[in-house]
């Protein structure tokens, strides 16, 4: 029985344009036979927010992310088969008003209310027939 690692830590804003962060990750493998092996991994990761702070809204939430991951493999002979998990938090977003480059959001400002109350319409209706009993008129029982 033999174990391997492997890890990495890397920092910045990744692949492309985007907020910077931070990445730590490793794994550990554990030979469990000659043809199977067992690979443990965990990570975390850090992203700051790629919204400036004046620029929140409901709409563009967003906000410095931390993401805590893990996963288990098992790899026999050619055949890899993986699970993985990751739970990411998110800070809260307090923005000033004072500092706000954005006018609030008013859900019903393009629904008025209207200048008179609705009231419910109301309909006629016919009387109702009086259930019959027997049989129908016209015709004769026993006959």
């Amino acid at each position: 029985m033999y174990a391997e690692t492997a890890g990495g830590i890397s920092a910045g804003p990744g692949v492309g344009p985007g907020p910077p962060g931070a990445r730590l990750g490793g794994e550990y493998t554990i030979a469990a036979s000659a043809t199977a092996k067992v690979h443990v991994r965990l990570g975390f990761a850090y992203e700051s927010s790629a919204v400036p702070k004046a620029y929140e809204s409901p709409l563009t939430v967003d906000g410095d992310k931390f993401t805590f991951a893990g996963g288990l493999g098992l790899t026999i002979d050619r055949t890899r088969i993986d699970a993985t998990f990751a739970y990411v938090m998110m800070s809260d977003v307090d923005v000033d008003p004072a500092q706000a480059a954005l006018a609030p959001i008013q859900p019903v400002s393009g629904y008025p209310a209207p200048s008179t109350p609705y009231t419910q319409p109301t309909y006629a209706q016919p009387p109702a027939a009086a259930p019959r009993l027997g049989p129908a008129p016209g015709n004769a029982v026993g006959a």
